[in-house]
């Protein structure tokens, strides 16, 4: 029997989805080692996209009443999305981290989805149904497997963009300028794929409930390619960004929270007077004039344990590191600015020569210490000396 396939304008969408999630896939591996973990979770992730992709054209163009291998495959994983994704982000944010055997239990509802597959694949086999999707089990099955992918992915983005929150939290601890390892990227990504599947359940409920699930496929193809899309988006900025590599210290979280109980506290007037001398210290040394000065670096040159330090800073100033050193930074800069000898810097430019190396990071920093962004500070400042000219003119 000759085929001759017809490819609709949706099934094309499709096809290009699948193509480029493939393609993308194979562009990390060469571009990246495949022995980075993010790497290994993203190109099993993308995969997984560009076999669903392929599984809904077979099906659509009915390709398997030609080749019936097809119709016995199976290409829907979509289970494996959430914990994928999750392992990934995990991975971007601690490059050294490695999966154990535990981990892979997130993979286990997959499991449970292959043996329904192999049972109604089975029915249509006994049954001498031509194509599996046509079976009883499978119209009983599959809405649930969709809804509960859902429900999987928008979980565990949600344990995602907690991931990237406590590490953003650490950077605090850790960096002074902790904005150049800021995910921001990630979270905007993370969060355009799950409304993409969130889409997806007003759809599959309306099909269901309304439809006895008879709508056909097309009517779900906007949703699949905005799903595949954010998905490919995800890979290429992973690929066009320079891996993370952070050094964070293996240490307990020591981060000021209000109301409860500090380990390790340091005792009050001990307190007082280690933070005087820090603030001594770092007064004479401006160390803060470092971009890249990090708690560890500070703590080596101040002859101090890190993790002292840390107690120090959060107990005794009620921040962390970054906004700690930032806040040396950003009273440097308003002096700076108030000396002529650097009318020939903008602000920007002042902000460099103090420590800062991100303007986004300047601006929120600035904004956050001095309540106010710093182009308002700046007028203020000059309006302020204008007033005072005019004040010392009129009496002089």
């Amino acid at each position: 029997m000759t085929y001759q396939l017809f490819l609709t304008l949706g099934n094309i969408m499709l096809l290009i989805g699948m193509v480029a999630s493939a393609f993308l896939s194979s562009l990390l591996i060469l571009a990246r080692s495949i022995k980075q973990p993010s790497i290994q979770f993203l190109t099993f992730f993308l995969l997984t996209i560009s076999f669903w992709l392929f599984g809904i054209i077979v099906k659509d163009v009915t390709l398997g009443l030609y080749y019936p291998i097809l119709n016995w495959l199976p290409f829907n994983f979509t289970l494996t999305l959430g914990p994928s994704v999750f392992f990934y982000v995990k991975s971007v944010c601690y490059p050294e981290w490695k999966s154990s055997k535990k981990d892979y239990l997130h993979y286990l509802p997959l499991i449970i989805h292959v043996t329904a597959q192999t049972f109604y694949i089975w029915e249509g086999y006994t049954d001498g149904v031509q194509q599996p999707n046509l079976t009883n089990i499978y119209e009983i099955i599959n809405p649930v497997v969709e809804l509960l992918t859902t429900s999987s992915i928008i979980v565990y983005i949600a344990l995602s963009l907690k991931e990237i929150n406590l590490f953003q939290i650490e950077l605090n601890l850790h960096f002074s300028n902790a904005g150049k390892y800021k995910l921001d990227w990630l979270i905007k990504d993370l969060r355009a794929f799950a409304v993409m599947w969130v889409l997806w359940v007003p759809f599959t409920l309306y099909d269901y409930l309304l439809n006895n699930y008879e709508l056909p496929a097309t009517h779900y193809y906007t949703v699949y390619f905005l799903i595949a899309a954010t998905a490919i988006w995800m890979g290429i900025e992973t690929l066009l960004r320079p891996a993370l590599t952070v050094d964070l210290p293996p240490q307990p979280n020591y981060e000021k929270q209000p109301d409860k109980e500090q380990p390790n506290a340091i005792p009050l007037p001990e307190l007082v007077e280690k933070s005087e001398w820090l603030n001594r210290e770092i007064t004479r040394g401006q160390q803060y004039l470092n971009p890249e000065l990090t708690l560890r670096m500070l703590a080596v040159e101040l002859d101090i344990h890190h993790n002292t330090l840390t107690r120090i800073i959060n107990q005794g100033a009620g921040k962390n590191f970054s906004d700690y050193i930032n806040e040396y930074r950003i009273n440097e800069v308003k002096r700076k600015a108030m000396n002529s000898s650097y009318n020939h810097l903008t602000l920007e430019g002042i902000a460099y020569e103090c420590g800062f190396n991100s303007k986004s990071t300047f601006i929120r920093s600035f904004k956050k210490l001095a309540g106010m962004p710093p182009a308002a500070y700046l007028k203020k400042l000059k309006e302020s000396e204008t007033g005072v000219k005019m004040h010392n003119a009129s009496f002089g």
